[in-house]
Parts: C-alpha cells; structure tokens; sequence
C-alpha cells in the first residue's frame, strides 16, 4: 500500500464571513432549515447535514450552537467533523471570521478524528492563543490544492501531517505551565524511576487536592494512556531490556517489574507481546 493510500484530502478552501453571508458550514455538501438562535433574536443559526469527514479552523466570534444554547468561543479554535456528524454556529455580531477546512478521506481518517478528541477532552473543537502557524499550514495545502498536478497527493499529505502535529504540540504548550499539568510530570517522573513499586496513585492525587477521576483523564490526554498502562508499558520496557542482556532469571525480572510470582510476570509479558519470556529471549528480535 502507498503510503498516502490510507489518507488523502478531497477537498479544501476558505470562506470568509462578514456576517451578513450566507456560508453552509464548511464539510457540508447541503444545508438543512435554519435554527432560531437562542442568543441573538435576529439571527439564525446555520446548520448543516451530511457532513464529509473534515478538519477547518475559524478565526473570528462565533457562537457555537449546542441543543438550546448558543456557547460563545472567544478564540480562534480548530473544528472536526465526522461523516454525516451537523454542527450549528452562529456571529451575531456580524464580526469577520475566516473558515479554513480541509475535507479528506482513507481508512486511517477515523484514528485521526478519535486522536483530536483525545486532545480535546471529549470536545469536536479545540480553542487556540495562537492560530497563525496553523492558518499558515492550511493556506500551504490549499495552495498545493489549487496547483492539481500528479504530484500534488504526495505534496499536500505531509503539509497536513505537520498540520496535526502543530495542533498537537499547540496544546502541549498551552497546557505546558498549568498546574495539573506539573502535577502529571510529576507523576511520569515517579513512575519512571520506580515501576517495580507499588504506586498508590489515588493518593497520590488526593495528596495534591485533585480528584483522581481527574487526575487520570488529564494524564490520559498528556501522554496518550492512562496512568496504570503507563506504569506497565515502564515494567514492559524494564523486562525486555533485562530479558535481551540474558544476565538474569525470570523470577529477578519478576521482582524487578514488581510481580510477586515469576508466574504473574509471564502472564503479564505473554499478554503485552504474545511471547513468553523465554520465547522473546529465543525470538530474532528479542536479543
């Protein structure tokens, strides 16, 4: 398979909005009737169905329409869709906005969309301080768009690669001098230095005042797992590496990955690699 095979761009553009024009929100091939809007009397919401999978950014007020109320984002934020997903928005202070969208395909478009609401908490959108960089990658791939030669796939795909990756380390930084997030780092740092311990992370949590509900959904979000994979993927790390210097038993790894029984231990490698230990010491790659 080619590279690119599993994820290409269909479509991409701008739309500018003085909000007196009449934009279907960008992803759409049709827009449905109008809403009332709960905020501003006179206005009405624009929404729309059958959405194509798409990623855009707006620059401008907007209120973002949910159920029987209007939220207003203040700041420029990164938007997704995906198919036949409808979202209503709103200016009702006719402000300029820019709509910037990229519609694409392939099957690794749905890991794509569920990586963004990870960064986002559970949200379809994510607010940004500064949007210049990403607005700069967008108008880049549009651009290309426009050229059209047999080229332009393996030019554009890269552009939108560094486009998630600016959006991904975007919120690194933003979320970089937080408190939670100190408290995160702390955390990784503990349990990198000691995985063979049996780390009480709730009280860990409660010990800094934040809920460990919390706690393990932020952790979730910074590093991609939550905290007592992490701690395992460390103990998997420990043992793989003690297992290729071929210097000690199993029942020394166990107690140095914090298992109380080498037999634990196999279960837990076995489960993590579909080897067991002595398998991996045997297989090519294992040594």
């Amino acid at each position: 398979m080619n590279y690119f095979d599993d994820l290409h761009i269909t479509s991409c553009g701008i739309a500018p909005d003085d909000g007196n024009s009449r934009i279907p929100p960008t992803g759409f091939r049709e827009t449905s009737t109008e809403l009332n809007c709960p905020v501003c009397p006179q206005m009405r919401c624009q929404a729309g169905r059958g959405g194509s999978v798409s990623i855009g950014i707006i620059h401008g007020n907007t209120f973002w329409r949910q159920a029987d109320r209007c939220r207003e984002i203040s700041r420029p934020f990164v938007y997704w869709l995906r198919e036949n997903e409808y979202f209503a928005w709103c200016n009702p202070r006719k402000a300029m906005r820019e709509n910037r969208w990229i519609v694409f395909r392939g099957e690794r478009s749905g890991r794509v969309l569920e990586a963004l609401d990870e960064l986002a908490g559970g949200e379809h959108f994510y607010m940004v301080e500064n949007p210049q960089p990403l607005e700069h990658l967008f108008d880049e791939i549009r651009q290309q768009f426009r050229a059209l030669t047999p080229a332009t796939g393996y030019r554009v795909m890269p552009l939108f690669e560094s486009l998630l990756v600016q959006l991904y380390d975007c919120a690194r930084a933003e979320h970089a001098d937080t408190r939670l997030f100190r408290i995160v780092k702390e955390a990784e740092k503990w349990i990198r230095e000691a995985p063979q311990e049996h780390l009480d992370l709730a009280a860990f949590a409660e010990e800094h005042h934040v809920s460990y509900d919390h706690f393990r959904e932020c952790f979730r979000r910074y590093l991609g797992v939550p905290p007592y994979d992490f701690l395992l993927n460390c103990r998997l790390i420990i043992a793989k590496k003690m297992l290729r210097e071929q210097a000690y038993s199993v029942k020394e790894i166990a107690e140095r990955c914090g298992f109380a029984r080498p037999s634990d231990f196999s279960r837990f490698f076995r489960s993590r690699t579909g080897l067991s230990p002595s398998e991996f010491t045997r297989s090519p790659g294992g040594v």
